[in-house]
C-alpha cells in the first residue's frame, strides 16, 4: 500500500472539517444538525464510506484471491479488536504504527468497534 493511498484515505476521513469551514454559517449549521441526528442517515453513511474506503485500501497490501484477501482481513480485524483496539481506541495508534494498523483503527473506529465477517469485507473490496 502506498503512502498516497493512506494519506488520501485518511484525509477523507477528517475532510468534511475543511469542508464545513467553505460553507456559509447557516449551512454549516445545517450539516452540524445532519450529523449530529441519528435519524438522518448522513453520520452512518460517512462512517460506512470511511469504513469501506478503509477496507479497500487495506486490502490493496494483500495479494491473493479477493476470498483469501477478505479472510486474511477478517482475521487480522478480528486480533487488532481484541488486542490493540482496547489500549488505542480513544487515542489511535502511534505515530510510528504501520499503515496497516492506522487502517485497522479506522475501520473499526468508522464501525463503532464492530468487526466485519469474512463475507461481508469480500462484498466491500470486490
Amino acid at each position: 500500500m502506498s503512502n498516497d493511498q493512506l494519506s488520501s484515505t485518511m484525509t477523507f476521513a477528517v475532510g468534511y472539517r475543511s469542508v464545513l469551514g467553505k460553507l456559509p454559517v447557516a449551512d454549516q449549521g445545517v450539516l452540524l444538525k445532519a450529523l449530529n441526528d441519528p435519524t438522518s442517515g448522513l453520520a452512518t453513511f460517512l462512517c460506512r464510506d470511511v469504513r469501506d474506503r478503509s477496507l479497500r485500501t487495506l486490502a490493496g497490501a494483500y495479494t491473493g484471491m479477493p476470498t483469501a484477501v477478505a479472510k486474511t482481513i477478517s482475521k487480522d480485524l478480528a486480533d487488532y479488536a481484541s488486542t490493540g483496539w482496547r489500549h488505542e481506541h480513544e487515542t489511535g495508534p502511534a505515530e510510528t504504527a504501520s499503515d496497516k494498523r492506522k487502517l485497522l483503527f479506522m475501520v473499526l473506529k468508522a464501525g463503532g468497534g464492530a468487526t466485519l465477517n469474512w463475507t461481508r469485507i469480500y462484498q466491500i473490496i470486490s
